[in-house]
């Protein structure tokens, strides 16, 4: 009711011509195949507000938009895009902090309204916000959002209270920090044959781990943010359930320092959402690489933790895992889909039927969020605070060499770094007025300046491509 805000219509103005800002390519044709194909699909689905597809559904999943949203904003300048889109959330926000799955309605998702609220979906208002304060380095993005982002932790703390039927009698010491109640999608669309059980009975049943560990990753954001913008009381209360919650999820799903299950989602949403410590992270970490070479590094992750996969990989110290995953050309996998024709991303893992006809979308860009990995971990571009970056390239695999530019809100930073005859050597060109720290392969640190600077140094024979 009332006039309408004029700021969504200006928004609307500069979203409408959306520039490139990111380009990566590499020594390996399919990946860089893979770049442009989530570039492609990025471009089909964000027209006005986030669909899923452009074809089937064309419709505005908040687990999509929130699962690619860095990626998205490497790719293109997505900053006034994200603003517009968080407006509409708020906008289909309930009174009690409710957010939908789908947003804003399409008009014929009624039979997904038990799943709004849904963890990994709902969590957009909260992590939208925070992923492009933290790349652009604009405040308002946290202070314009923060009425929807308190309205909805506050609903999961509410919901956190119930207890699901079958548990009531269970002891647990945090209660009141699981979230075990409600319906969930969980680990959506892992790879046929990975997820046990009966997909309806799945569908109805509560998801306490996935819920949990996201109430965990939100009430940490939450604290964050209400920090940097002075709100002490509500600062206390989120960082008090992200610790509650790590310790519910801890006490639930850790048996004996271990979490045993070939499942990759259930071995990397802990370790890529800080859960876990000590044996125990070290415990998991051995496990999730177990999982994958037995697995031949196909991948078995679905909606939630495709994105984690890879860096969970490298921070644990299996890069040549990392690497194997991501040029395996065998389904399920990335550049399966590039090398047989593919110019989008799809949305199953397995594509097409015996027969060929196509299983699900053809044009669906949440697994394309790998990218995001590409242009941090691969080509070393982070941003590190106000006018300054990270730059930590990652060579492996069957790549001789990889680079990335990226239009950042301090100007562009550019990489590239080639390896061989047991030489690495990097270039890193940062825009005026910004600093970087440079991290080698060999572990050296070096201070980069404005302008064209270059690196050289030796590589260990495991780290040669």
């Amino acid at each position: 009711p009332g006039e309408p805000d004029p700021s969504a219509f200006e928004a609307v103005a500069v979203y409408s011509d959306m520039r490139e800002t990111g380009r990566f390519s590499c020594s390996n044709e399919l990946v860089n195949g893979l770049v442009e194909n989530a570039r492609w699909s990025m471009k089909g689905n964000f027209a006005d507000v986030p669909t899923d597809c452009p074809t089937r559904e064309m419709a505005p999943w908040t687990g999509d938009a929130q699962l690619f949203c860095k990626t998205a904003n490497y790719l293109m300048d997505a900053s006034a895009f994200y603003r517009k889109y968080l407006k509409d959330i708020a906008d289909r926000q309930t009174r009690g902090g409710k957010v939908h799955c789908i947003v804003p309605t399409v008009g014929n998702e009624g039979y997904v309204g038990p799943m709004d609220g849904s963890a990994g979906w709902a969590d957009a208002v909260v992590l939208i916000p925070w992923t492009c304060w933290k790349l652009y380095g604009d405040e308002s993005f946290i202070r314009d959002n923060y009425d929807s982002m308190r309205a909805y932790a506050l609903f999961c703390i509410r919901r956190a209270k119930h207890t699901f039927i079958t548990r009531i009698f269970r002891r647990n010491p945090y209660r009141k920090y699981t979230y075990d109640c409600f319906q969930h999608f969980g680990e959506w669309l892992e790879p046929p044959g990975v997820m046990p059980g009966n997909f309806i009975l799945n569908m109805a049943l509560p998801k306490p781990e996935e819920a949990t560990a996201y109430l965990h990753l939100t009430m940490r954001c939450m604290a964050e943010i209400a920090g940097a913008l002075g709100k002490r009381g509500d600062e206390a209360l989120f960082a008090d359930y992200a610790q509650g919650s790590k310790k519910a999820y801890n006490y639930l799903f850790v048996k004996h320092g271990r979490i045993d299950t070939a499942r990759q989602a259930k071995l990397v949403r802990p370790l890529a959402l800080g859960l876990l410590d000590g044996d125990a992270k070290r415990n998991v970490q051995l496990r999730l690489d177990r999982a994958l070479t037995q697995n031949n590094c196909r991948i078995g992750t679905g909606f939630l933790s495709t994105p984690f996969l890879l860096p969970a990989l490298v921070e644990a110290g299996f890069a040549d895992t990392a690497f194997k995953a991501l040029e395996n050309r065998e389904l399920p996998g990335w550049l399966w889909q590039v090398e047989h024709g593919a110019t989008t991303v799809c949305e199953n893992w397995m594509n097409t039927a015996p027969d060929g006809k196509p299983l699900a979308s053809q044009n669906h860009y949440a697994f394309g969020a790998v990218c995001q990995w590409l242009f941090e971990a691969v080509a070393g571009i982070e941003v590190a605070g106000e006018n300054r970056f990270s730059v930590k390239p990652l060579p492996g695999g069957s790549l001789s060499w990889a680079g990335a530019s990226y239009d950042s809100a301090y100007g562009r930073i550019g990489t590239k770094w080639e390896a061989a005859c047991g030489r690495f050597r990097l270039d890193v060109m940062l825009p005026c007025n910004t600093t970087a720290s440079v991290t080698l392969p060999d572990g050296t640190l070096h201070e980069a300046s404005p302008g064209l600077n270059h690196y050289e140094c030796a590589m260990e024979r495991n780290q040669t491509p």
